[in-house]
């Protein structure tokens, strides 16, 4: 698996990480190899779909940083739906003027996010960087909320070295997530693809 990569650095790769397990029994990575680099997410995080596949969702949420509407995003998948949905954390300054130029009235940002078409014109940006890092087709998010409010270590959705603390998201969005998955069914994009 590791022959991209110069011999020496991938033995050093393999007994390193074999060390750090024994010592620190927590300390679980799963290696990707790609183009001679090695991409680590932690084992934890990763879950599987109802298709089988299994999502890293470190991985897609770094693709979507890059999208000029998100500033933080938390991708969230399981065992019993197909498809991907996002809690995404909007950049209030791109998503004022986006709405500007697209002439869109709004008395306040949370009546924005809530707006279709401006759900809408993240989730297409976010395909287009996904696109462009080539993502395969289970990885794509499928619905999105929007909230203004940014994931931080005050409110219990960041570790103090900034990742997201995955439970605690889960459940602060659980009546987000509960509700992209429902407008899923309703649309027919949740049913399983074989």
């Amino acid at each position: 698996m590791l022959c991209n990569i110069y011999p020496g650095i991938s033995i050093l790769l393999l007994n390193f990480s074999a060390y750090l397990s024994q010592v620190w029994p927590g300390f679980s990575f799963v290696k990707y190899i790609n183009q001679n680099f090695i991409f680590q997410y932690r084992k934890k995080n990763i879950f599987k779909l109802s298709q089988g596949e299994y999502i890293a969702p470190e991985k897609i949420e770094n693709a979507y940083a890059k999208c000029k509407f998100v500033a933080q995003c938390f991708v969230y998948g399981d065992s019993l739906n197909s498809s991907l949905v996002a809690v995404v954390s909007v950049d209030h300054d791109v998503l004022k003027a986006w709405a500007a130029s697209e002439g869109i009235m709004y008395n306040d940002l949370a009546q924005l996010c809530n707006d279709p078409k401006a759900k809408a014109a993240v989730l297409a940006d976010m395909d287009a960087c996904g696109r462009e890092v080539e993502l395969r087709g289970f990885e794509f998010v499928k619905v999105v909320t929007l909230v203004l409010e940014p994931f931080t270590m005050e409110n219990g959705l960041l570790t103090p070295t900034f990742k997201i603390k995955r439970p605690q998201a889960k459940e602060y969005f659980a009546k987000a997530i509960s509700d992209m998955y429902n407008e899923l069914s309703k649309s027919g994009h949740s049913q399983k693809t074989f």
